[in-house]
């Protein structure tokens, strides 16, 4: 549930080439890698595999919740 408030956290994820390869031959996604941050900056405690197992089903649209509405939108 989403309130308005503090930032408490930041999500993200990034693609390049080559990145990713540390990750688990079974939860790799391509070349993206995730990270969270607290508000501080300093990097949150979730345990990223968690990110890359919600992701993993989304291989034929490059791993990216919102794709259709993202390329959709461009047309």
């Amino acid at each position: 549930k989403l309130i308005k408030a503090d930032l408490l956290r930041v999500f993200v994820m990034g693609k390049g080439a080559g990145w990713g390869q540390a990750a688990p031959e079974p939860l790799r996604n391509g070349n993206w890698v995730y990270a969270s941050y607290l508000a501080n900056g300093q990097k949150g405690p979730e345990d990223l595999a968690t990110c890359r197992a919600c992701h993993l089903p989304l291989a034929n649209k490059d791993f990216v919740h919102r794709y259709d509405e993202h390329f959709n939108g461009k047309k």
